[in-house]
């Protein structure tokens, strides 16, 4: 994730190919230019959504303890850990843009 984000493709994906180190996704570049300052700003809120509650939980685990006990506190950091996979799943979701395109050319080949 770039501190200033300086360029920004519009792409529509054609395909997705390999599995975990040696995919390889291929797609068409629609448009070029500087990403709108919505888009970048929405995507450090979720980088934030993920990263600070685990933050405060580092920070402050100790005093957690102390006040709920341990197997409860350990559930907080179990949960916040679940939300932490959860936001950045939501963040990262190429997957289903190329699985969608797909699906769109084999629906468009069969008609």
């Amino acid at each position: 994730l770039p501190l200033v984000p300086l360029k920004g493709l519009r792409v529509r994906p054609i395909r997705r190919e390999g599995h975990n180190q040696n995919m390889r996704l291929l797609y068409d570049v629609m448009e070029e230019g500087k990403p709108r300052a919505d888009r970048v700003l929405r995507t450090y809120g979720w980088v934030l959504a993920a990263i600070l509650p685990i933050v405060a939980y580092l920070a402050w685990g100790k005093a957690l303890e102390r006040a709920i006990g341990g197997p409860k506190a350990f559930g907080v950091g179990v949960a916040l850990f679940v939300w932490l996979v959860v936001v950045l799943v939501r963040i990262h979701n190429g997957d289903k843009a190329f699985k969608a395109a797909g699906q769109a050319q084999q629906s468009a080949a069969s008609a």
